[in-house]
């Protein structure tokens, strides 16, 4: 039988009545208080932790006398009311000529927040409806990637870049000679020199040798397909050429 909004109101909300002299702690839950007969003193203190959880209540070991100054103090009339949130300590003492009567109304905000509405009602779908719901949402993101990725591919790839798919050659005033290792220098050494005299020299792999002796074996001022060049690793291919690139050791037809 559905409850009524009277019966859930009932059931979620927690009621004390007090009638004591001095009261002092702090509370896991909203308390709503309501003077209902004399007066009752208040102070309000800043609450010990910024971010309370629901299971807490401060105030019960913590001497409440080494808390400095309140942070705000306050009198409650009969018919007056007082919000303290969760986590936040009080104290209250009613004055001396006459008896005081409050009401505290315990509120369980941290049960009706967003985070605990869509615990509850994950908790209640079949594990069939969840793995359906997720394979949608799967199948529409990587669709989406899909499409993005082609738009990507489709854009004009910048200048100066390299793929597999690029033609180049060593640029025509250079001249590239490859010296195998020595006792001295473990590695092989590319050594590029312009027709100024200028001169780069650069120590290279193994498995760059082969690369760069299919450049240098070219015809004269012939453009080959990176792919088309020998080298195992694709990417360290196009790492190679990029840099040479940039040195100004190859050139790149971008006309094609």
């Amino acid at each position: 039988m559905p409850w009524s909004t009277n019966e859930w109101i009932s059931r979620l909300l927690s009621r004390n009545e007090i009638m004591v002299d001095v009261v002092r702690g702090g509370s896991a839950k909203d308390a709503l208080i309501l003077q209902c007969k004399g007066r009752k003193h208040w102070d309000v203190y800043d609450s010990s932790s910024s971010h309370p959880y629901p299971g807490e209540e401060v105030g019960k070991d913590m001497p409440i006398d080494n808390l400095g100054e309140p942070l705000y103090s306050v009198t409650l009339e009969e018919g007056d009311l007082l919000l303290i949130p969760r986590g936040v300590i009080h104290r209250a003492r009613a004055s001396q000529e006459q008896g005081s009567l409050h009401i505290t109304v315990k509120i369980p905000s941290s049960d009706l927040s967003y985070g605990m509405m869509i615990q509850r009602g994950v908790g209640s779908l079949s594990p069939e409806y969840l793995e359906s719901r997720l394979r949608e949402r799967i199948t529409k993101i990587n669709s989406e990637q899909e499409a993005a990725c082609k738009a990507c591919m489709a854009l004009p790839r910048p200048p100066g870049v390299i793929c597999d798919n690029s033609l180049v050659r060593i640029a025509y005033d250079v001249k590239c000679e490859l010296e195998e290792p020595t006792k001295e220098r473990r590695c092989p050494t590319a050594r590029f020199t312009r027709v100024t005299d200028e001169k780069l020299e650069v120590r290279i792999r193994p498995n760059d040798v082969c690369l760069l002796e299919g450049l240098t074996t070219a015809a004269p001022l012939a453009f080959v397909r990176v792919s088309e060049l020998p080298c195992r690793d694709v990417f360290e291919k196009i790492s190679v050429l990029s840099i040479l690139y940039h040195k100004g050791c190859i050139e790149l037809d971008e006309s094609r």
